[in-house]
Parts: structure tokens; sequence; C-alpha cells
């Protein structure tokens, strides 16, 4: 049983969030995650840093829902988001601009005389600003020339790739593209696929535009429906 929203206090939300840090989260494929520390946290979820399998691991993020967020879209979309990552990994080279996924699962505690169920998923860990800090961080000028040019190659890369999935991204946009630095030089990833449009999802299914952002969703993404949105779609928000 997933707990109501109604059974938790904002005072019982953060003593589950506390617990979370030194526990050992399980994924379907049986990889454990050991969680570290909190990186941030927003109105449907936490992230936190992790240790890949083993408490001296590699470092990694796990996504992990709040249990007042969880409702039918904010499943739905975590399930999205799970399903595309795992689509994409599951080749022999995965485009290395595209944030990697490891695995996902389901925490179990007790509270309040019932079980909470928290979903959660594990990524990679990118330690880097986002796209929309770094220009954040130049107001009004933006980024150089040769910079951008560079940046821009890699997310049109793992468009490229999403696209040839017959995926749709749908919310493109600088605090989607985190920005790493790997071997000396800067590396784009996109991430937060909870908004893709993606083979087997209904029209029905899409029809939330939750997230998207006026300036990079096109129009045709605010029509009832979704029925106009492809790839195209993309090609816009990155423009």
């Amino acid at each position: 049983m997933i707990a109501s929203p109604g059974i938790l206090t904002s005072q019982g939300t953060q003593r589950i969030r506390d617990s979370l840090i030194g526990t050992a989260l399980v994924g379907e494929g049986g990889t454990r995650f050991h969680v570290r520390s909190l990186l941030g946290e927003g109105g449907q979820g936490w992230v936190f840093k992790a240790n890949y399998d083993d408490p001296d691991g590699f470092l990694i993020v796990v996504k992990i829902l709040r249990p007042e967020g969880i409702n039918a879209e904010t499943i739905g979309r975590f399930e999205r988001e799970t399903r595309v990552l795992q689509m994409l990994g599951a080749v022999a080279a995965p485009n290395p601009n595209i944030v990697r996924f490891y695995d996902h699962g389901l925490y179990k505690l007790g509270m309040y005389g019932t079980e909470v169920v928290l979903p959660f998923i594990a990524l990679e860990f990118v330690d880097g600003p986002t796209l929309a800090g770094v220009l954040d961080e130049n107001p009004g000028r933006g980024l150089p020339l040769e910079r951008a040019v560079r940046l821009m190659k890699q997310v049109a890369r793992a468009l490229h790739t999403v696209h040839e999935h017959r995926i749709v991204h749908r919310d493109l946009k600088p605090s989607n593209i985190l920005l790493a630095s790997q071997h000396g030089r800067e590396v784009a990833k996109v991430t937060d696929f909870g908004l893709v449009k993606a083979p087997g999802l209904s029209a029905k299914a899409t029809a939330t535009i939750a997230g998207a952002t006026l300036g990079y969703a096109p129009p045709e993404q605010y029509e009832m429906g979704n029925s106009r949105v492809t790839a195209r779609t993309d090609v816009f928000s990155i423009a």
C-alpha cells in the first residue's frame, strides 16, 4: 500500500527523508544502492547521492518520489522515465550524452501503522552544473559561440539516439542538460525523461503537459492529446 498524502505531515515527510540516509536500497536487478547525502529536493521527489553496490562503490544518484507527491500522474511520469532510460541504455554502446540508467525499484518502510512504498530510480552521477546554471552566471551574454556549438552538437547527438528509438523527449531545456567534466573535456548529458512520448503510450497517456516550459515547448505540445508531437517538437526546443 502507498500511504495517502493525508497521513503524512510535513514533519513526518522530513523524518522519512532523513531516515533514508545510511540505508541501502535494492533495485529490481538486485544491486544495492547505499544512500549517502541529500543533493536536492522538489515538490515531487528527493535526489540523493549514493554508492553503487558497495559502501565504497562509485558515486551515483538516486531519485525517490516523496510520499505525499505520489499520485497517478507522478507514478506515470516516473515509470515512463524508467522505461525509456532502460531502453536507451540496453545497447552495446550507450550514448555518452544521455544520463546513464542503472536500476529502479521500490523502497518499503513501516510508518503510522501502514506500509509506505517509495519508487526510486538509480542514475549516473554528474558532477557538474546544468546548462541553465551556467547561463544564469552569464546574464545577457550567453556562451561563447565555440562552446555553444560544441555543447549543442552533443545535445543533437543525444536527440538523434532518442529519436532513433521513436521517443520524443518533450521537455528539452537548459535545466535538463547537465554538464560534466570527463578526462579534461566538457560533456553535455540530456536528462529528465519524465514527459516523453514513447512507443506504446496512447495519446491519452501522453496528454499531460506538466513541466513543459514556455519558450522551449512548441505550440502543438499544448494541444489536447498532443497528437502532433513528433521528433520535430525536440528540434523546436533545441533551436
